[in-house]
């Protein structure tokens, strides 16, 4: 998989799946065709059908990911993704905003990405 996506191989983090909704943090690219790398989150709502995927953000380092994303939590409203706790992890996050809440109906909006005010300080 290395030699056919090089770069632009996607690296699963975290997922969490129920009989209603799937959410996938598709963790990381690292340094994607030699730009930043990033973080993706895919949304899938089961009920209506309905599934985005998004650049969620992109990463100061790569390894920020495993200390952005500890685990998933999910309502009818929001998907919140919690943080490891730990002092490492402090030192990682101090420029992300978390926990991070992102309203459902902005993963399933048109854009491309979601919104720099919701992660970044």
């Amino acid at each position: 998989m290395i030699l056919r996506y090089k770069t632009e191989l996607e690296i699963l983090h975290k997922v969490k799946e129920t009989t209603k909704y799937k959410v996938v943090i598709i963790s990381y690219q690292i340094r994607p065709l030699n730009n930043a790398s990033t973080s993706n989150i895919e949304y899938t709502d089961k009920t209506k059908g309905v599934s985005k995927k998004k650049i969620l953000t992109t990463l100061k380092m790569y390894e920020d990911i495993f200390y952005l994303v500890s685990s998933i939590n999910v309502t009818k409203e929001f998907v919140t993704l919690k943080p490891r706790v730990s002092s490492i992890a402090e030192m990682h996050l101090r420029s992300y905003r978390t926990p991070i809440q992102i309203p459902v109906e902005d993963l399933l909006n048109k854009n491309d990405k979601i919104s720099p005010k919701v992660i970044l300080r």
